[in-house]
């Protein structure tokens, strides 16, 4: 099931954020101190902020789990920036990838794009 995120969310999204992008982390040795606004480190205060702004979350849920998301944010190009929509990235964490839930979050989000 997809379904979008509330402010109550705020805490769920911003660690399936982290834990979608902990292994790139942990690749390239990215901590809060080399870099604190890498995804890894993301803050449920970044969400906020971002809903604040007009940003809309969608969390994938698989068998009552949340296992990712994928953002919205208001924009777009050229002459129609005000009426178009800048996507996020489609984030699984490590273990939920491989199973065809990132095209079905992507299908979501093409169709909530105006």
């Amino acid at each position: 099931m997809i379904r979008e995120a509330m402010s109550g969310d705020v805490e769920l999204v911003a660690d399936l954020i982290r834990r979608s992008f902990a292994d790139v982390a942990v690749r390239f040795g990215i901590t809060a101190d080399s870099c604190p606004t890498h995804p890894s480190n993301c803050t449920p205060a970044w969400i906020a902020e971002g809903m604040g702004k007009g940003a809309r979350y969608f969390v994938l849920e698989d068998g009552g789990r949340a296992c990712g998301c994928v953002a919205m944010e208001p924009g777009g190009v050229g002459q129609d920036a005000g009426d178009g929509c800048l996507n996020g990235a489609v984030r699984l964490a490590g273990p939920d990838r491989q199973y065809g839930r990132g095209r079905r979050r992507y299908a979501h989000r093409q169709s909530h794009q105006t």
